[in-house]
């Protein structure tokens, strides 16, 4: 696998999350001169917004009120710094599971290495102090602050196989890289070109939905023009669906076309407004979202069409087996996010989607792209992936929707490993989902291990058409890159999505301040 060039990714404390519930009571609290000693470790510069606030937040989890003075010196660190703005702000926080540890785990990151005699762990009596307290304590929060931190200390890494050259080959040739946007786009092709011909020892399918969200002139539109060119070249351009859907039925009729297809939709951001508004919105647009939800789970099975009166013969039911639909948006966040509401977290058409925020809108410009042709063996690979491994498949197998020609898949196996961490996955969201039950998240923890699952699939098609298997590594990159995004997506959700237009209004407001940061906003508006 290979890394993301570092000047693609923002300047910030990407190690920085909401940590978990598996936080102890001595990972949060600190002591006054542990935490002055790490943070001379995390100078605060030029930090953006988000790590400034999570820093004020760890601070106030590890030190309560005490620790005002200590975050009003570190934010005096900064020449943008208004001190009236930093007491507002700190009064704000409300930290619950967030403290000393993540103070701690970001300074040892950057080589602080706290006196054997300090005292790291406020919740302990002073008076009662092993002998080897600093040197025990240093290995509790460390340990305690690598497994709060894990999930988001997650660098972004292309796979290898189809999925990789196909992400790499749109990086090379786009004006502005975005290597999150141009992987999802990677796997929802991969996805489609394998569908109806591989699937996991569940059963499972490589459909996949995912958003892609940058603002306007990020470049996040590179990715689906390279699809459309390789699809051409490689003569895969049937698997492709037009760029808008026109209506619920629209997007069936392209079904029975062709049942393994990738749709790319621009300001899907729009088109989500539009389908997920019951009350505004006409019947064959909504009825988009509705065949959307309901094709995802039926993508091991058989999608039973709508019936109708049918009084002249012309209007039969029109059934698809194993639809593998494919859908690739982007958009940008204020489109996106105000397009949905509580209802779609809750049922679970938004916990269906994964979604990829970019983390540089606009990354620098590579200004000496030009002309481009696919390489030879992206097009060889692409056209053996969508033959399948070829073993027992006639010239019609799978070749149309109904269950007039048979579909022949191959399941692909797992190493012990990659089952057995999959297992552990599935014991940690249950845990999860308890713990959330009666919250709006209990739908995207749900989709969690499936989406991985998913991703695991393609990477591994995507190795070796002819012969795949999912190993540990495929397993671990899934699981990360998911869990990763889920926990982001909820994030989101928590600042974006609301029920009522005064709730919207209110958490709008909240954004403007929060985006503006300590300088404020420039417009009146």
């Amino acid at each position: 696998m290979s890394w993301s060039p570092p000047e693609l990714r923002p300047a910030s404390l990407a190690t920085l999350t909401v940590a978990g519930a598996s936080v102890s009571g001595h990972a949060q609290i600190g002591t006054i001169e542990a935490v002055r000693s790490a943070l001379i470790h995390i100078p605060n510069t030029d930090l953006d917004y988000d790590s400034w606030v999570r820093i004020g937040m760890a601070i106030k989890g590890s030190l309560g009120e005490a620790g005002k003075e200590v975050f009003s010196d570190w934010s005096d660190q900064a020449s943008k710094n208004d001190p009236a703005i930093t007491e507002k702000a700190w009064g704000s926080f409300r930290p619950e599971r967030i403290g000393a540890g993540t103070i701690y785990h970001l300074a040892m990151e950057r080589g602080w290495k706290p006196d054997p005699g300090m005292v790291l762990d406020g919740s302990q009596p002073i008076d009662e102090c092993h002998p080897a307290s600093g040197l025990l304590a240093r290995l509790d929060v460390t340990a305690d602050a690598e497994a709060v931190t894990a999930p988001a200390s997650f660098n972004l890494t292309i796979p290898g196989g189809l999925v990789g050259k196909l992400t790499d080959y749109m990086l090379s040739t786009a004006r502005r890289p975005q290597p999150l946007l141009s992987l999802g786009a990677s796997l929802c092709a991969i996805g489609a070109l394998m569908g109806r011909l591989y699937r996991t020892e569940s059963n499972l399918r490589s459909n996949l939905y995912v958003v892609g969200i940058a603002d306007s002139g990020s470049g996040k539109n590179h990715s689906r023009e390279i699809i459309n060119e390789v699809l051409f070249e490689a003569g895969l351009a049937n698997h492709l669906g037009g760029n808008k859907i026109a209506s619920g039925a629209g997007l069936l009729t392209a079904l029975h076309r062709q049942p393994a297809i990738l749709f790319q939709i621009d300001e899907f951001g729009m088109f989500l407004s539009a389908a997920a508004d019951r009350k505004r919105s006409p019947r064959h647009i909504t009825e988009i979202l509705d065949n959307m939800t309901e094709l995802y789970t039926s993508a091991g099975g058989i999608f039973l069409g709508a019936e109708y009166a049918n009084r002249d013969g012309t209007n039969e039911r029109r059934d698809i087996v194993q639809p593998c639909l494919c859908v690739y948006g982007t958009t940008t966040p204020l489109h996106f996010w105000g397009a949905l509401q509580g209802a779609n977290v809750v049922d679970g058409s938004l916990a269906r989607f994964l979604i990829l925020p970019s983390d540089e809108d606009y990354p620098d410009e590579n200004v000496a792209v030009g002309l481009r042709t696919p390489p030879p063996d992206l097009i060889t690979g692409l056209q053996l992936l969508a033959s399948g491994p070829g073993q027992q498949r006639g010239n019609l197998a799978g070749a149309t929707s109904g269950p007039q020609t048979a579909v022949v898949l191959t399941t692909v196996p797992m190493t012990d490993e990659a089952r057995a961490r999959f297992k552990a996955l599935s014991g940690e969201l249950t845990g999860e989902l308890r713990a959330a039950a009666g919250t709006a998240f209990t739908a995207i923890l749900a989709r969690i291990g499936e989406i991985a699952l998913k991703l695991a699939l393609i990477v591994a098609v995507g190795h070796d058409p002819a012969a795949p298997i999912i190993t540990i590594d495929d397993a671990d990159w899934a699981i990360a890159f998911v869990r990763h995004f889920a926990k982001r997506a909820m994030e989101a959700v928590e600042r974006h999505v609301a029920d009522t237009e005064t709730e919207a209004h209110l958490k709008r407001l909240r954004e403007v301040i929060r985006t503006a940061g300590a300088k404020g906003s420039p417009s009146p508006s």
